[in-house]
């Protein structure tokens, strides 16, 4: 159980921050340039969600291998 916590962090860490991206405000200058302060946590937290899944299919098939054999 401890390292399915473990397995899982990056995971909802990238939802935690999709989340906060959503909710960032973002504006938009007389110009039509559209301004986002913190648009570097969509492709962070893509990452970490692309890792998490990663992560969690091996731990998971891993231990469906364990599973078995025992």
């Amino acid at each position: 159980m401890k390292k399915l916590i473990i397995v899982s962090t990056p995971l909802l860490l990238g939802l935690i921050l999709m989340i906060v991206s959503a909710f960032t405000p973002s504006t938009v200058d007389r110009n039509g340039m559209l301004h986002e302060p913190y648009f570097f946590l969509i492709p962070v937290s893509m990452l970490c969600i692309f890792i998490g899944i990663i992560v969690l299919a091996i731990y998971l098939i891993r231990s469906v291998k364990r599973y078995k054999k025992a």
